[in-house]
């Protein structure tokens, strides 16, 4: 005997749950929920079959499809990121080749990097690694490897002579407040640093920017 349409459901939104748990332990948001996405349709799918009328499925199945295309268009419409902000004060700011920009935590460097000009020195915690990816291998424990302290010193050590900018936001929870230690061992061997750009809650991803200048300005 064949299963039932609810209980294929069931077996499938079971899957759904299993499937979106762990993305749930790292933040409940759509980056991380979204690999649920397709188990997901098949649950809607199971759905439709509870209805006797053939016009109403269709009719439900229409509905769903603009819901969906309204809320893509939001999405590739909207501005989700700080990113041209960060560009704009850098680049206000007097940025030049050579110059450093610094990421903490590193998900905030892929969308930056794309707008940043050509010759900047582009560097994330907590591996000192080209920002325009994230490693997710083994990511806490590297992260939890990695003291503020000695960060700050190969980020110095690597930008003598040379302005760093440093881009960072609090409230990672993978992170702890070793983000904002970084920034103070900066702002420590470096006193001339003033911030550049606040948070704007405004955005989804949100960023603030610190300028550690290489000299004091006069």
């Amino acid at each position: 005997m064949g299963s039932s349409p609810s209980s294929g459901a069931r077996s499938t939104a079971s899957a759904s749950s299993s499937t979106c748990a762990p993305a749930l332990a790292c933040g409940p948001t759509s980056r991380y929920t979204s690999i649920a996405f397709p188990v997901a349709i098949l649950v809607v799918a199971h759905g439709t079959g509870a209805f006797g009328d053939r016009r109403i499925v269709g009719g439900v199945l229409a509905l769903a499809a603009l819901l969906g295309v309204a809320g893509g268009l939001r999405n590739a419409l909207a501005e989700r990121t700080q990113a041209r902000e960060v560009a704009r004060v850098i680049a206000a700011a007097g940025a030049g080749p050579g110059d450093f920009v610094v990421y903490c935590p590193d998900q905030l460097g892929p969308d930056v990097h794309r707008v940043l000009p050509d010759g900047l020195e582009q560097l994330s915690f907590p591996d000192l690694a080209d920002p325009s990816l994230v490693n997710w291998v083994d990511y806490e424990e590297r992260v939890m490897a990695r003291t503020p302290g000695g960060f700050a010193r190969e980020v110095l050590d690597r930008a003598a002579g040379r302005d760093i900018f440093y881009v960072w936001m609090p409230g990672y929870i993978t992170h702890g407040k070793q983000c904002e230690r970084v920034n103070d061992a900066l702002g420590n061997a470096r006193p001339g640093n003033r911030q550049l750009l606040h948070p704007d809650h405004a955005y989804f991803e949100r960023h603030a920017v610190w300028s550690h200048p290489a000299a004091p300005p006069p």
